[in-house]
């Protein structure tokens, strides 16, 4: 997913080699379309997918969609919907569908400090400060990341279709991509 990461840095101004920052920290676009395309590759398997990030704003609202295809093999779509405020996305539903599956739904009670998930009925975790949920993490994260250049650390508690999990990002120096567009450096991520 090299192409989507230099998308998304490039759309909220990460630290790319010659390149100036696109919006101020705390200010969220409007609209953003990511498309990209990326390849899976292991011995001699390899597999090409197309995938799209569509994000609105309005007022301090927002609805995010994510996809991806492998052409005849596996669709998966992610939609995430919330409010932003000062520690940026605070999603209220997360609705993941894989394949011909039905839709799983999580829903975030800030007020009770719950988060529930349809695909475990009566299964429930705390809320923490800043959560974010599978589909909201990748735009979190470049967001948090242009909020505070100097960090090296990003630790994030992350709802899925079934359970909160944390996860930390470290970053580790610049890393050249090739894109249509041309040569660019981002910063490196380790999960």
């Amino acid at each position: 997913m090299k192409g989507a990461s230099a998308l998304l840095a490039l759309a909220f101004g990460l630290p790319l080699a010659a390149a100036q920052p696109v919006c101020p920290p705390g200010d969220w676009p409007a609209r953003l379309r990511l498309d990209y395309e990326v390849t899976a590759s292991r011995a001699a398997l390899s597999i090409g997918a197309t995938g799209s990030i569509g994000f609105e704003r309005d007022g301090a609202a927002y609805r995010l969609n994510a996809e991806i295809k492998a052409v005849g093999l596996y669709r998966a779509r992610q939609e995430s919907r919330g409010t932003i405020d000062a520690l940026g996305l605070k999603p209220t539903e997360y609705v993941e569908v894989r394949g011909g599956r039905p839709p799983l739904a999580t829903r975030f009670d800030w007020a009770a400090g719950r988060v529930e998930f349809s695909a475990a009925p009566g299964t429930s975790a705390p809320t923490r400060p800043g959560m974010q949920d599978r589909a909201s993490l990748v735009l979190q994260l470049a967001w948090r990341w242009r909020a505070k250049p100097d960090a090296v650390v990003y630790e994030v508690w992350v709802a899925g279709a079934r359970r909160v999990a944390a996860f930390r990002f470290e970053r580790r120096g610049l890393e050249g991509l090739s894109l249509p567009a041309g040569a660019i450096e981002i910063g490196r991520a380790h999960v």
